[in-house]
């Protein structure tokens, strides 16, 4: 029996115009549910993949079992889609709608999945308690002391490891893994909601899960997130304002309000991205604006869309301007590239491209991929140049890109970065999309011509794209994983997961992984050697060289692979000559700062000695400098059974 054409399967905006307003918010609500569902089960799947992640076979193993469970997603989707539209194609529309979407959740579920997997065996999330990870963490653990946090950062990030904190009853530092995590698990299912008030189901899917995999990062996910939900959130509300004639007021306030909330809680979890595109989305604005048709009702659905955005995210916007303003002065990787490459980015790890980045492209340095890219815009501005999604997109293109290269060339002159470089992720995204879109509008202007066996307008048009993104999915998903499984290779990508395998838990001592040494050793390379101090055995015990008189100086010192936070040492004592001057000191870069200063200090038992102090320092090395010795027998000695340092 052959496939029958069905006018659901062209492509278009959104729901028919027959549809009643209850109708199509109950579609629409199904369809978020299913996406987020269907991301919800496949990432419960994955907490059966049990591997070594720090083993590559553990990690190939893990890879496959990712891809092996989309499959039993995509598969049986893709055979109901034939089945409905063979038997019952009245329910092909539905079926295609719940289908993009469960798919568009699976996609990012796949990443969620993947970090827990290399995460397997630590508590902590990406980059252990370094980086964003910890600054994160540390601004949460203020919040739930009721201090406050920074005024300039997003507080939405904040507030989300704060809540998943006490949720789990866990450490902040702790429920980042949870955060990263919960990243993933919605950025499939938010980015196509975002795309379907654009575009009709396969096309959002197709352009909201295609524009997404270079946002898709298991590392600081969240800006990338309120990427891909800005831009098309920002094209609908101006679509809304160009067409607010043909609308009645009440329709106008309702879409208003939804769009300016909308905004403002993507405000609160990046406000980056408000910032570039606010030039290309006056320009935008003031183009498609019903001046001479109904500037009354634009103004209405405006105002609408100011008042819910202003609710919402109005408290913030007045600590930002609150606050003194920036000057950026931190030059990094992505600072020293060509400002004009955004075809890809590294961020602050350039990795294995270190010595050569960008790679040079064959077209005078320029690579295949940004020339299909710069055809793309061209061909959606000579197709579509007066459709809103069209126009608004390359204005925010333009906007970006003035402002880009603004900051870069007087970044001489200044000395200020700006934090130009994140452009590229937007312009690269705007990029993309506008090579989507032309996709669409020629896809649309052949539908209308086309036979009715046409690809364009029968259903297997339809299942075709989804075996395509099928596999389109499974393999930039899994490369996107694997460039995250923990290796020790510093500045990669690998290493912040190799990071979360390699802290000792909050509870431990951090000296597990660090090195020791002192200014003297009874026997250097026996058992009371310095390493005696941090294996962590109590019964093995460091001595210092035996002295005849007591005033003499010794040390020993722990220097950490990496900067670490920690304001608390726990000195266990041996049986004799715990030391009776001393100061617990730490490295700043430059020189020794004091944090425990003890005289004429005596123990009486074996109990752990705790000095701790505020606030908590990040360095990477710290020793006991002892003035005045402890009594051995018929000598002086600096002896210890444990030299234990804590967060």
């Amino acid at each position: 029996m052959a496939i029958e054409p069905t006018p659901a399967s062209t492509p278009g905006p959104g729901p028919g115009p027959g549809s009643s307003p209850r109708t199509r918010w109950s579609l629409a609500a199904l369809e978020v549910a299913t996406a987020l569902a269907a991301s919800t089960a496949y990432f419960a799947s994955c907490l059966l993949i049990r591997i070594n992640p720090l083993d590559r076979m553990g990690q190939v193993a893990g890879l496959a079992a990712l891809a092996y469970r989309f499959l039993w997603f995509a598969v049986p989707a893709i055979v109901a889609l034939i089945v409905v539209a063979r038997r019952w194609p009245a329910r092909w529309e539905l079926a295609v709608r719940l289908v993009c979407a469960g798919f568009a959740g699976v996609t990012s579920a796949v990443i969620a999945g993947g970090i827990w997997a290399m995460l397997r065996g630590t508590p902590f999330g990406l980059a252990g308690d370094t980086g964003d990870s910890s600054i994160l963490a540390g601004w949460a653990e203020l919040l739930q002391q009721g201090e406050d946090t920074p005024g300039l950062y997003p507080p939405l990030q904040i507030h989300l490891i704060a809540w998943l904190s006490q949720l789990q009853d866990l450490p902040p530092l702790y429920a980042v893994k949870s955060f990263q995590v919960l990243a993933a698990v919605l950025f499939g299912p938010l980015s196509y909601a975002a795309w379907r008030l654009v575009l009709r189901p396969m096309w959002a899917l197709g352009l909201g899960i295609v524009l997404a995999l270079p946002l898709l990062e298991a590392y600081r996910m969240y800006p990338m997130l309120a990427l891909a939900v800005f831009m098309p959130l920002m094209l609908s509300l101006l679509d809304h304002v160009r067409h607010a004639p043909a609308s009645a007021p009440r329709a106008l306030v309702i879409r208003g309000a939804a769009h300016g909330v909308a905004l403002g809680v993507v405000f609160l979890l990046y406000s980056g991205w408000f910032q570039w595109s606010a030039p290309g989305v006056l320009v935008a604005g003031a183009w498609i604006f019903p001046w001479r048709t109904g500037w009354r009702r634009g103004a209405l659905i405006g105002g609408a869309a100011a008042l819910g955005f202003a609710v919402v995210a109005g408290y913030s916007i007045g600590r930002v301007l609150a606050a003194p303003p920036i000057a950026d002065l931190y030059q990094y990787f992505d600072s020293t590239v060509d400002p004009m490459y955004v075809a890809m980015w590294r961020g602050g790890l350039p990795g294995v491209w270190e010595k050569l980045w960008p790679m040079l492209g064959e077209l005078g340095g320029v690579g295949v991929f940004t020339v299909a890219l710069c055809a793309g815009c061209a061909g959606a501005i000579a197709l579509g140049a007066r459709r809103t999604s069209v126009l608004a997109t390359t204005w925010i293109l333009v906007g970006t890109w003035f402002l880009r290269l603004y900051h870069a060339h007087r970044m001489w002159q200044t000395k200020r970065v700006q934090l130009y470089p994140r452009t590229t992720a937007e312009l690269l995204y705007c990029m993309l999309a506008l090579t989507g879109l032309a996709i669409w509008l020629y896809a649309e202007r052949r539908a209308a011509d086309a036979p009715d066996d046409s690809p364009l307008r029968t259903p297997w048009g339809t299942i075709g794209a989804l075996c395509g993104m099928t596999l389109l999915v499974m393999t930039a998903t899994s490369a996107i994983v694997d460039r995250y499984m923990p290796r020790d290779i510093t500045n990669d990508y690998s290493y912040l997961a190799y990071l979360s395998h390699h802290t000792a838990p909050l509870d431990k001592t951090v000296t597990r992984f660090a090195q020791v040494e002192s200014s003297t050793a009874e026997d250097p390379d026996g058992p009371t050697s310095a390493r005696a101090a941090i294996d962590e055995i109590p019964d093995t015990v460091f001595g210092s060289a035996p002295s005849t008189t007591e005033d003499q100086d010794e040390w020993i010192m722990v220097t950490f692979p990496r900067l670490t936070h920690f304001s608390k040492v726990a000195l266990i004592p041996a049986i004799d000559a715990f030391p009776v001057d001393f100061t617990i000191e730490v490295w700043d870069s430059q020189q020794w700062l004091p944090r425990v200063t003890r005289t004429n200090y005596h123990v009486t038992d074996r109990t752990p000695q705790v000095f701790s102090w505020t606030p908590q320092d990040q360095a990477n090395r710290i020793r006991l400098h002892v003035t005045k010795l402890g009594r051995s027998g018929d000598h002086f000695a600096l002896r210890l059974a444990e030299f234990q340092v804590f967060r």
